[in-house]
Order: structure tokens, then sequence, then C-alpha cells
């Protein structure tokens, strides 16, 4: 077999083997497309050191969404359209609960020291992120929240 050939067939194996997910696969569907820039943005507290920081601006036909994206020390890629979505669209989802079903579902519990609780700070910008997410996805929404990544 010429080294052409073996080429070939080591990346049919490597599709076969690395298959994308159904959130990439939408999103190669729906002509997604991203403008990402690594920033030096502090990620918010409770993110580990060595975390990176991302612009991503979220491309879909006319309509666009920009956010800030924090990728953990470990992940050596930029973030891909899909890793995006998948986050924003659960934060969405969080944020439509009630702030009660939010505290609770994610473990939140009052400070006994009175301080502020720092759940009631991520609720409010899930709750923010929401309409905007909606907005920009319009109709496609329900769907994507349903497809693996």
């Amino acid at each position: 077999m010429s080294p052409k050939d073996q080429a070939r067939v080591l990346l049919a194996t490597a599709r076969t083997i690395i298959a994308k997910s159904e959130l990439e696969e939408a999103c190669d569907a729906l002509g997604v497309r991203t403008k990402i820039e690594e920033t030096d943005t502090q990620p918010p507290d409770g993110f580990v050191a060595g975390t990176r920081s991302w612009r991503v601006q979220l491309i879909l036909g006319k309509r666009k969404l920009t956010v800030p994206f924090f990728t953990g020390p470990g992940i050596k890629d930029q973030p891909t359209a899909a890793d995006v979505l998948n986050c924003i669209i659960s934060d969405s989802t969080s944020g439509e609960m009630s702030e009660e079903e939010f505290l609770s579902e994610f473990g939140y519990e009052d400070p006994e020291d009175g301080e502020p609780n720092p759940g009631k700070k991520v609720y409010r910008a899930c709750k923010r992120m929401a309409p905007r997410v909606r907005k920009f996805l319009g109709d496609e929404f329900d769907s994507l929240m349903n497809k693996q990544h």
C-alpha cells in the first residue's frame, strides 16, 4: 500500500473513531460559526488557577451572540461552537428555574455566617443569559437543548 493510501486509511479510521456529537452535527447542519479570541479576563471566583478566558461570538445566519467562556487548564484547544452552546443552553435552562429550585438543584445552601449565598449570583447570571440565548437560537433552542455533547 502506498504512503498516500495508508494516510487515507488512517484518516478514515480516525473519523470513525472520533465521531462528532449530536450537538456538533447540529451546529454543522445549521451553519453555526464562531469568532473566538483568548482574553486576559480574570475568571469568576471558583475557577481553578490556570483557567483560560475566551471571548466567543456565535453566528447563526444574521444573528450574533457574544459571550465570555472559560476552559480549565487541561483543555488545550479553543472551544468549539458546540462546547459553548452546550454550556449556555444549560445555563439558560437553569436560569428559567425559580431561584429556590436553582439553589436546591445545584446544592447552594445559605452560609451559616450570614454571608450572601454565592449561588444567588450564579442564578442571576443564568437568568440574564436565558432570554439572550433563546433569542439567538430562536426555534432551534428546544431541539438543540436535547442534543448530546
